[in-house]
């Protein structure tokens, strides 16, 4: 996603863990965290990354935005704890996002939240 004159990136490795990165206008990549990336949006109040794991015993969800200070480096602020790992994050205007949450199994079946 182009974002403050370079790119944000983000990784999905499962188990082992992805990242946020960013890639400056020279080209250089910066990691901005260590967590699978589920989806990168932007609105209105401004840019959203969703991360989280659901693995085995595992079932953690986060939401950071990802802002650029006055001397210009790129910081990214915890601003909610999810129930569960999101998925298929979407947005759906300039002021909302959608995405589903692993909220446990059902009859041996994954089962998700709607937010």
């Amino acid at each position: 996603m182009p974002a403050f004159g370079g790119k944000l990136f983000g990784t999905d490795n499962g188990e082992w863990v992805g990242k946020l990165l960013y890639q400056d206008e020279t080209g250089k990549m910066h990691v901005l965290l260590n967590e699978n990336v589920h989806g990168i949006v932007e609105n209105e109040a401004g840019i959203f990354v969703f991360t989280g794991l659901s693995h085995l015993s595992t079932n953690d969800g986060y939401i950071y935005m990802v802002t650029q200070g006055p001397d210009r480096t790129i910081n990214t602020k915890l601003i909610g704890k999810l129930p569960g790992a999101p998925s298929q994050v979407q947005r759906q205007s300039n002021v909302s996002t959608s995405f589903l949450v692993h909220a446990g199994y059902r009859d041996d079946r994954p089962y998700h939240e709607c937010y």
